[in-house]
């Protein structure tokens, strides 16, 4: 909350376009692979991932006024003193240490929650996160933990309900508009609201929080932060454990779920996105979409493709299952130092050796609109975006 809380204060410049390379594929923040090998990135600074806030201040953080609430006044029981904050026409109240109130464009009237402990005592300067992720789902984060999910139903019905802000995320699809929900945030109800689909759950090191999330036009690719790869032990013909060894779903709606492994050998080994692997996808046509994977030097593809009829609205889910194939390189200890990928039917290595990654990298493609960091709760944009959606048009500059 503290990353967004110092965005919010930062000075802004417009988002402008810039040239990507002609024969640019993917890039990272310093090289372009070109579809025979990497390049060095000229105009790194203008392409490079920026934070960035919704054009429509759907994200913001509210300030404490003076006074209650015009609002709120129709809904104090008058016994104790309402503290407010306010901003862009969203107003948050709070009556004593328990009554919360909560307004916002999108809701035709106050929303009232009662929380079953004491709130504890805010300081002046305090300013709650509010996130109007779309018409159905807004979320009020008061305190470290407490988070108040309100929803709208399709008969305007509101109901506010408490979950634990560090058990999930949610996101705010900047071109479909729909809310993108992980854990906690999947509150009672929340898929039958419209424009809302749950992110399925990943077995992973991150956390419930710990996610990239890549956002394109036609779809959303969820990226763990960390993994640790795992199989399960066998003891007495019986499998213990769980199997680990997906880096990432991606989603394409309404129906389609593209859940990306590694197929390798038994192996413990931890992964960081950003330090040990990248992922990114590109659609190539209404049908076919390759999926990029940087790892240990080397860059692959694989080549999805599905039918249209799977992806229809009112068919059900269709889930699948795609891998990279790869050997373990072993040094004298028989550790694992690397992995060795191989051509399959459907994968190719594009990039033996050389292939650029480090910590904090991202890989990206001119289909890509933003990436989230659910961690921090910030978007990250670049020059492309304007030409795949409105929701940004602003990034903010360095802070000296």
């Amino acid at each position: 909350m503290e990353a967004v809380n110092r965005l919010c204060s930062c000075r802004f410049e417009p988002l402008v376009e810039a040239p990507v390379p002609d024969k640019a594929v993917v890039w990272t923040g310093s090289n372009y692979y070109d579809g025979s090998g990497w390049v060095g990135l000229t105009d790194r600074e203008k392409l490079s991932l920026k934070p960035t806030l919704f054009a429509d201040q759907r994200l913001l953080f509210l300030e404490p006024v003076e006074g209650v609430c015009e609002a709120f006044k129709t809904v104090q029981s008058g016994k104790y003193d309402v503290k407010c904050w306010s901003k862009h026409g969203c107003h948050l109240g709070i009556e004593g240490d328990k009554s919360v109130f909560l307004l916002t464009p999108n809701l035709r009237e106050v929303a009232v929650y009662a929380h079953p402990e004491r709130l504890p005592a805010f300081p002046k300067a305090w300013k709650p996160l509010l996130f109007i992720v779309n018409s159905s789902l807004i979320a009020f984060r008061l305190t470290d933990r407490v988070c108040l999910v309100v929803t709208v139903d399709e008969s305007h019905t509101v109901k506010v309900q408490c979950v634990d802000y560090n058990a999930g995320f949610v996101v705010s699809h900047p071109a479909s508009n729909a809310a993108l929900a992980y854990g906690a945030m999947v509150v009672k109800g929340f898929e039958e609201l419209p424009n809302c689909e749950a992110i399925p759950h990943l077995n992973c090191a991150a956390g419930d929080w710990g996610f990239f999330v890549q956002l394109f036009p036609w779809g959303t690719f969820v990226i763990p932060k960390a993994i640790d790869l795992a199989r399960p032990t066998s003891i007495l013909g019986l499998g213990l454990g769980r199997k680990v060894d997906c880096l990432g779903v991606l989603m394409h709606p309404p129906n389609i779920l593209i859940f990306v492994h590694l197929e390798s050998p038994k192996v413990l080994r931890s992964l960081e996105y950003g330090r040990d692997y990248l992922l990114t996808a590109i659609k190539k046509t209404e049908t076919d979409i390759d999926i990029y994977l940087i790892m240990d030097g080397q860059m692959m593809r694989y080549e999805y493709s599905f039918d249209l009829r799977i992806n229809r609205p009112g068919k059900p889910k269709h889930h699948d299952n795609v891998g990279f194939k790869c050997t373990l390189e072993l040094d004298d200890k028989k550790k694992c130092n690397r992995f060795i990928f191989h051509n399959t039917k459907t994968s190719t290595v594009l990039v033996p050796q050389g292939c650029p990654s480090g910590e904090g990298d991202h890989l990206v493609s001119s289909s890509l609109i933003a990436v989230f960091d659910a961690e921090i709760c910030m978007y990250l944009t670049h020059p492309p975006a304007l030409k795949l959606c409105k929701a940004f048009d602003t990034v903010a500059l360095p802070v000296e």
